[in-house]
């Protein structure tokens, strides 16, 4: 997991609603396509899930996409101590350590 990755990691379980990747961009003060090409390699990594939905106004049809982290990093999982406190067990923590613990998470996650 790279640093860019964490990042985005980082905040969008910080963020209780729905963000864009133009937020999430303008947020960690990034363009928009390298943020949308770290959210597509989590999504296929399975550290998020991308979720896609339309909502009509009226004549209007809008489209929305929604990344989300795997429930597995949900505070409501006991399996998941939550990120933030991951980075404090890793010795040394590095965003490479960090990466490989929430791999192990989502193995441990399917297995469970």
């Amino acid at each position: 997991m790279s640093e860019i990755q964490l990042n985005i990691l980082r905040f969008l379980l910080s963020t209780p609603n729905h963000v864009s990747v133009r937020d999430i961009a303008r947020q960690l003060k990034m363009p928009s396509g390298h943020v949308f090409y770290h959210l597509k390699r989590m999504v296929e990594t399975g550290i998020l899930v991308r979720r896609n939905w339309t909502e009509e106004h009226g004549n209007t049809i809008s489209e929305y996409v929604e990344y989300e982290p795997q429930p597995v990093f949900s505070e409501k999982n006991a399996l998941a101590m939550g990120l933030r406190e991951l980075e404090a067990l890793v010795v040394d923590s590095t965003p490479k350590k960090v990466g490989i613990c929430v791999q192990f998470m989502l193995m441990l996650s399917k297995i469970s």
